[in-house]
Formats: C-alpha cells, sequence, structure tokens
C-alpha cells in the first residue's frame, strides 16, 4: 500500500489526466457517447476515491481505484475501437489509463 502523501501525489495526477480528458473531449466533435460517459463517470468517481481518502477505508478506496481504472480501460477500448478522435482526445485517454493501471498496481 502506498503511502498517503504518495497516494495523494498519484491520485492529483490522475485528476489532471481526467481533466484533460474532459476538456479533448468538450472539444472533440464526434466523440463517442460511450466515451463521453466513461469520462463523466470517471470524474465522477474521482469524487468518490477522495471521500474514501478522506475516510482512510482501505477496503472501499481499493474498490473505488479498481472502478476508475475498469472505466479508463472502457475508455481506452473506445478509442482503439476505431472511432474517429483527435490525436489529443487519443493521447488523454492512454496517458489516464496508463496512470490508473500504475496507481492500482501500487495498491496492490
Amino acid at each position: 500500500m502506498l503511502q498517503e502523501k504518495e497516494m495523494q501525489q498519484r491520485f492529483e495526477t490522475i485528476e489532471q489526466a481526467i481533466g484533460l480528458a474532459a476538456q479533448a473531449s468538450s472539444v472533440e466533435r464526434d466523440l463517442p457517447r460511450e466515451l463521453r460517459d466513461c469520462i463523466a463517470r470517471l470524474d465522477h468517481q474521482s469524487g468518490l476515491v477522495r471521500q474514501a481518502m478522506r475516510s482512510c477505508d482501505e477496503l472501499l478506496l481499493r474498490q473505488a481505484i479498481g472502478e476508475l481504472e475498469a472505466l479508463g480501460g472502457r475508455a481506452k477500448l473506445v478509442c482503439a475501437s476505431g472511432a474517429r478522435l483527435t490525436l489529443q482526445m487519443k493521447d488523454a485517454v492512454l496517458w489516464l489509463h496508463s496512470e490508473l493501471a500504475a496507481l492500482n498496481r501500487h495498491m496492490q
């Protein structure tokens, strides 16, 4: 399990990645609905992770981070499905997924 300070830093990076994906999605013309939904759910789920971090409930935190990674995986699959997306959108989602996967590995 990560130390609290390292967890905070990693999660701040993830929140930045979610923000970047949200920003990229706002200018994307033909963004698939599934990807837009994933990004909105990622934003919502990040709030649940913050709550779990404040409550110091390790089980809840692991579950919330697992759900974040699953959502990031779905977003990555949509990007890889052949949807016509800008490079900025694809890069944002790939970076986000990479950060989520790393955090989840460190939570093990």
